[in-house]
């Protein structure tokens, strides 16, 4: 999948954007093929939209990232219902979020030091998708802890994307793990 330039794409996290092509993590076990596609048939039947009915990607512009060099992450936020998904992206943050492999601990989240990309209320039309890309600058985060930021060292990551309400499971809809490494 090559991200599209939509609204709601921008770059944060560190200067400079890229263009480089995204690559898509895909399962191949055929019981979870089989209830995608019976679940995807249901949505495709709806005639009505909420949160819950959008599906995200996540994924990055490389696997394995060197030294010193900044990774693209790109969201995909598909609405495969008949009908148009009204969300308000105030109450429902829009955001990346990177975790550590060998502890889960949530490491970085673009909207720590950054206002989201987008809010308010938000068309995100019927059977279609929308894409939004930032750039990870390799440093942790905190909510309003932006000065003296750790580098993030070298190991395995994970990425989600998700839509939701901030600091809670309950009501966000996230992507599948998306894994990466930097060296």
């Amino acid at each position: 999948t090559t991200p599209g330039t939509a609204a709601g794409t921008r770059t944060g996290g560190a200067s400079g954007a890229g263009g480089k092509k995204s690559v898509t993590h895909t399962t191949a076990a055929s019981d979870d093929a089989q209830a995608d596609d019976a679940e995807s048939e249901a949505a495709q039947a709806k005639e009505t939209c909420d949160l819950s009915d959008l599906k995200i990607e996540a994924s990055t512009d490389h696997f394995s990232y060197e030294e010193g060099q900044l990774p693209n992450l790109y969201m995909k936020v598909a609405n495969p219902t008949k009908a148009d998904c009204i969300i308000d992206l105030t109450d429902n943050v829009i955001r990346f979020e990177i975790y550590t492999m060998d502890t889960n601990q949530l490491l970085w989240s673009d909207v720590d030091c950054n206002d989201p990309a987008e809010t308010g209320k938000q068309t995100f039309k019927a059977n279609s998708e929308r894409y939004f890309k930032v750039q990870w600058s390799r440093t942790s985060s905190a909510p309003n802890a932006c000065i003296d930021r750790e580098p993030a060292p070298a190991g395995d990551y994970y990425m989600h994307a998700a839509i939701g309400k901030l600091h809670t499971e309950e009501g966000v809809v996230h992507s599948d793990a998306f894994t990466f490494n930097l060296q």
